[in-house]
């Protein structure tokens, strides 16, 4: 008994990491067909996990100056701080060390800028981090993987948007992957293809939230960054 279990549980686990193209894995020997009984219990074999509610506002945002923020709400403070600061008179303090009185505008700016650093944030990182990858290209059922691509590519990018939840992002995807189920691979049915959509959905829901996490702290990296390139502020 305590070998079946641990064969479902390995077997849930690896069927929706590859069906989520987070790692690429080698189909053991136990692996089998039977994705409905997969399907219908992968929740309740992770769900210890605990990861099934994150929103944008469970995911805090370090920043430079010493307090945290939720990423669904960083791209509107920097940018309402930067109008602050930058609509100002010239009397306007910001910091007042190392001023550029030559360009006052610009050096209140990157003041914001600076103290708004996420922590860690290393663009050219970030943005390879948000780059769509579709499913999984080797693998568990890599055929799967090819043919929903389009919908892992759009999860993906949803992953990546400041203004999205996880759970709208997974809906998203499962509602995509029904919509190309009208028209499955050759020699599957429209009901296995949709089998095949509900374990990703499940795979996502109950193992996404660490690669949600790292999505919405890349995007918020991406547009620190590209804010500091349009004010022309120089690098740390």
């Amino acid at each position: 008994m305590i070998k079946k279990i641990t064969n479902i549980a390995l077997k849930s686990t690896l069927l929706s990491a590859a069906l989520m193209g987070n790692i690429d894995v080698q189909e053991p020997e136990f692996i089998d067909d039977d994705l409905d009984y997969i399907q219908s219990n992968l929740v309740d074999i992770l769900g210890s996990f605990n990861f099934n509610k994150a929103a944008a506002k469970d995911i805090l945002i370090n920043k430079a100056d010493g307090t945290d923020i939720d990423s669904g709400e960083y791209t509107g403070e920097l940018y309402n701080a930067l109008f602050v600061y930058t609509q100002c008179d010239y009397g306007c303090n910001y910091n007042t060390e190392d001023r550029d009185y030559d360009n006052p505008v610009r050096d209140r700016a990157c003041d914001v800028v600076a103290d708004s650093m996420p922590v860690d944030c290393v663009a050219s990182e970030a943005r390879q981090e948000l780059i769509p990858d579709g499913c999984s290209d080797a693998g568990l059922l890599s055929q799967w993987g090819d043919f929903f691509k389009p919908s892992c590519n759009t999860h993906d990018l949803c992953y990546g948007d400041v203004d999205s939840t996880r759970s709208e992002c997974n809906s998203l995807m499962k509602s995509d992957m029904y919509k190309q189920c009208s028209n499955p691979i050759p020699g599957f049915t429209v009901s296995q293809c949709k089998s095949v959509a509900n374990t990703a959905h499940n795979g996502v829901v109950a193992l996404g939230w660490l690669f949600y996490s790292d999505a919405q702290k890349a995007a918020t990296c991406v547009y620190w960054s590209d804010e500091r390139a349009y004010w022309g502020c120089p690098r740390a």
